[in-house]
């Protein structure tokens, strides 16, 4: 009932807002702010475009595409949401709806929340956080109860968002190796391969915490407080210089002069 009223009262809202981001993220890629680098104006991409595009197309789809790239457009075929059944009307629609939701408009969403948390973290020296987005609005305030509050509500949004996604993955794989007489369907299945994703995913963190390099030093903004973020990999310490025995001064090898003929390391004036 609740969600039949949201999609029938606050169907317009929702197009509305994400047509909007397209638009807008095509007018930063175009324009000059496209140009922008997500760090300190000297840092590089770590990676090729195309490994990029790898990552973010197999994080943002995955699973999901593989199974309703099919059973997206047959789900509306069969129950048109608007349309008449039969006709070529239905399969227009279904389609329609099927590019709408695995199309542009559903990473225009992944752009807008994305540079808002990488611009603010890797350039400005913000936490990587929802609650560093609202930088600009609440002010200080993002490092008190309103910014627990919106990092909260984040927090509750994503886990639904996950558990949503893990559901719909685990469906469909237990479907998969059911169809090939493999396991059967049942819930005890889909509760192991739940616990299977999980014990792959918290294997994986260390090996992204091992590849992922220090934060790169934000732009300094004068009016905004920041705190200190831990870098993922350590500095290197860099080895004491050695000390000349006759002067005792610190020895350099690219220096003029040594300081005495007995020394073989040429030191500081």
């Amino acid at each position: 009932m609740v969600q039949e009223n949201i999609a029938a009262y606050l169907g317009w809202y929702y197009l509305v807002v994400v047509g909007g981001f397209l638009v807008f993220v095509s007018w930063l890629g175009a324009g000059r702010f496209g140009r922008i680098r997500l760090g300190p104006p000297d840092s590089r991409p770590r990676y090729r475009y195309l490994t990029w595009f790898a990552m973010l197309f197999t994080a943002g789809m995955g699973i999901g595409l593989v199974f309703w790239a099919v059973a997206e457009p047959l789900s509306h075929l069969a129950d048109p949401p608007t349309a008449e059944p039969g006709g070529t009307a239905v399969r227009a629609e279904a389609m329609r709806f099927t590019f709408f939701h695995r199309g542009l408009h559903a990473w225009a969403i992944y752009i807008v929340v994305g540079l808002s948390l990488a611009c603010f973290a890797y350039r400005h020296r913000l936490p990587l956080s929802i609650r560093s987005a609202l930088y600009p609005l609440l002010g200080k305030r993002v490092h008190g109860r309103a910014g627990d509050a919106v990092g909260t509500f984040a927090v509750f949004g994503t886990m639904s968002g996950v558990a949503t996604s893990l559901g719909f993955g685990v469906l469909q794989v237990n479907a998969g190796l059911a169809s090939l007489d493999l396991v059967p369907q049942s819930s005890s299945v889909q509760l192991l391969l739940i616990a299977g994703i999980t014990l792959a995913a918290i294997g994986s963190f260390p090996r992204l915490s091992r590849s992922c390099g220090s934060r790169s030093s934000g732009t300094p903004l004068s009016r905004w407080t920041r705190r200190p973020t831990a870098t993922c990999r350590p500095r290197r310490r860099r080895s004491p210089r050695p000390r000349c025995s006759a002067c005792s001064g610190n020895c350099r090898s690219l220096s003029s002069r040594p300081c005495s003929p007995s020394c073989s390391w040429r030191c500081t004036s």
